[in-house]
């Protein structure tokens, strides 16, 4: 191992850009495109993000929706109110007309209690136990 330091390389703003827009525009991955490049896979992960925060503009707007984004918005629009409308439609189709709920675990819940004739508590003679008595 040699005393001297490596020396640090430097990139240009233009390589920067022409290097995350590479990985950007072609899909490819990040690890290949460094490879090929001969440069860190988080030194061009760096430059993709900071390139496409530069291209989104910081959650800026990007201008006026076209036609086709409008045509898509108005459909996911109306989707999203008919979504919302049969919602609350089988919401209240799980009210009965006593405006109790209507499901499963509610039903075991608003259930009349059996009396206790119908069980009638034992003894510890009749139950078998070890002694214990047995409440119910």
């Amino acid at each position: 191992m040699s005393d001297s330091k490596r020396q640090r390389r430097s990139y240009t703003p233009e390589y920067r850009i022409e290097a995350a827009n590479l990985v950007i525009s072609t899909g490819r991955s990040i690890a290949a495109v460094a490879k090929d490049l001969g440069v860190g896979e988080q030194t061009l992960g760096t430059w993709v993000k900071a390139e496409k925060d530069r291209l989104r503009g910081e959650g800026e707007s990007t201008g006026p929706l076209g036609e086709d984004e409008r045509a898509e918005l108005a459909r996911l629009k109306r989707e999203n109110f008919e979504l919302k409308q049969d919602n609350e439609f089988l919401g209240k189709a799980a009210l009965d007309s006593n405006r109790e709920c209507n499901t499963p675990s509610a039903r075991r819940r608003t259930w009349p209690r059996l009396d206790d004739q119908a069980y009638p508590k034992k003894n510890a003679e009749e139950s078998g136990s070890c002694g214990r008595t047995v409440t119910l």
